[in-house]
C-alpha cells in the first residue's frame, strides 16, 4: 500500500472472495478520505452466469456432507491429493498444455497437508458462491481487470459479460487457459503492471 489503497488480486473460483474484499473497501474511509481498494484483479475467474446465480442450498449441503464424510469424503481426498488426480484435472480443466512437475509437487506437498482440507472442503462444496455477486459486480466503482486465457474459449467467451455489466471493467485475453499467471507469467506480469500504472 502506497497509501493510495491497494490492488485485490484473485484467481479462478476465488473471484467471489476478492469481490467482497473490492466492494466493501473500495469507498473513501472517514478517516483518511481514501478508499483502502483501489482496484480489482480477476484471473480466469467463473462465468458472469455463474457470479450472478447461486448454488442451491441443498446442492451445497449435499456436497459439502459428502466432503466432509469420513469414508466418502477421505476417500475422495486421498484420490484428489494424489499426483496422478493432480497431473490430470490440471491437464484437462486449467492449462493449454500438459502441466509441469513443479505444479504438481507443489499442488501434492504441502498444499495437501490434513489443515488444508476444511477450506478445501468448502470451496469444492462451492460455498464462495454461495449467493448471487451481480450487486457487487454492477455497482463497483473502482477500475476492474479481467484476464481471461485464449484457450478457454466457452468461459473467455462468457467471461465478455463481465465487460459489458460492469461500470469500470477492462478485458484481457492471454495465452494459456485458467492459470495464466503459471502459464504465461510474463505476459500476466506486463498486462498487471499497466493496470497498476494507469489507475
Amino acid at each position: 500500500d502506497d497509501g493510495d489503497g491497494v490492488i485485490v488480486v484473485s484467481q479462478g473460483g476465488l473471484a467471489p472472495v476478492g469481490v467482497s474484499i473490492a466492494s466493501r473497501n473500495s469507498y473513501p474511509t472517514s478517516l483518511t478520505g481514501k478508499n483502502y481498494v483501489k482496484g480489482l484483479i480477476m484471473a480466469s475467474p467463473p462465468k458472469w452466469n455463474e457470479m450472478i446465480t447461486p448454488i442451491p442450498e441443498n446442492n451445497l449441503s449435499d456436497q459439502y456432507d459428502f466432503f466432509t464424510s469420513k469414508v466418502r469424503g477421505g476417500l475422495a481426498f486421498a484420490l484428489l491429493e494424489s499426483k496422478w488426480a493432480v497431473e490430470f484435472f490440471s491437464n484437462l480443466f486449467l492449462f493449454s498444455n500438459d502441466c509441469d512437475d513443479e505444479w504438481i509437487e507443489r499442488a501434492t506437498g504441502d498444499a495437501a497437508c490434513k489443515e488444508a482440507r476444511t477450506p478445501v472442503m468448502a470451496f469444492n462444496a462451492g460455498f464462495c458462491n454461495a449467493r448471487s455477486f451481480e450487486y457487487e459486480l454492477t455497482n463497483l466503482e473502482i477500475k476492474t481487470l479481467v484476464l481471461s486465457g485464449l484457450d478457454d474459449e466457452e468461459r473467455e467467451e462468457q467471461r465478455r459479460k463481465y465487460g459489458s455489466e460492469m461500470k469500470n471493467c477492462v478485458m484481457e485475453s492471454l495465452r494459456g487457459k485458467n492459470v495464466l499467471p503459471w502459464e504465461s507469467p510474463v505476459e500476466c506480469c506486463v498486462v498487471l503492471r499497466e493496470f497498476v500504472e494507469n489507475i
